[in-house]
């Protein structure tokens, strides 16, 4: 991985057992960066992410709590996973 894509913006954790949405822990994480906005006119999260596809994919029944998706937004990668990690990357090349 390269370095600009190490640069962790946000990071947060989410519990799998409190019945607490994936996709609402992705959102929370999107509004704690700073300048970022869920509808700027641009980029409509809502649009970009398939919330309901992350919601499934690791909902209470994940297989592997080792399993992770990354996507981009804008210039961020965003990488979740089933053990309920959130991690934002600024992405240098995107910018």
């Amino acid at each position: 991985m390269d370095e600009d894509r190490d640069h962790i913006v946000y990071q947060t954790s989410y519990d799998t057992e409190t019945g607490k949405s994936l996709s609402k822990a992705v959102l929370q994480a999107l509004e704690a960066v700073e300048g970022f906005e869920l509808v700027d006119g641009q980029t409509v999260v809502y649009e970009a992410i398939d919330l309901d596809a992350l919601d499934t994919l690791f909902g209470r029944e994940a297989s592997s709590p080792d399993a992770f998706v990354s996507f981009p937004l804008e210039e961020y990668w965003i990488t979740v996973s089933a053990g309920g990690a959130v991690t934002i990357r600024q992405d240098g090349s995107r910018a």
